[in-house]
């Protein structure tokens, strides 16, 4: 059943997304903050566990899903181009 759900989230942004590029933008940004941000958490917590990687994980990726829409979003990307 999960295959079958996944396949279909698969066709829709296939359907929805514009081209293969902006998807992979997409995809490598979430598994970029979801990997980062548990390894940080890890890294700076005096007792680590499996509860607070999943945590950091979620929360994580709702920040960059909320901070990815506009206007939010825009203007991030505008302070990120200014400051390189």
């Amino acid at each position: 059943m999960t295959a079958v759900i996944g396949a279909f989230f698969g066709v829709l942004l296939a359907v929805v997304l514009p081209s293969i590029i902006s998807a992979l933008q997409i995809f490598y940004t979430l598994m970029a903050v979801a990997l980062s941000a548990p390894l940080i958490v890890g890294l700076y917590s005096r007792r680590p566990t499996a509860a607070r990687a999943i945590v950091a994980i979620v929360a994580s990726v709702a920040v960059t899903a909320f901070t990815q829409s506009a206007p939010i979003g825009i203007l991030a990307g505008f302070v990120i181009m200014i400051t390189r």
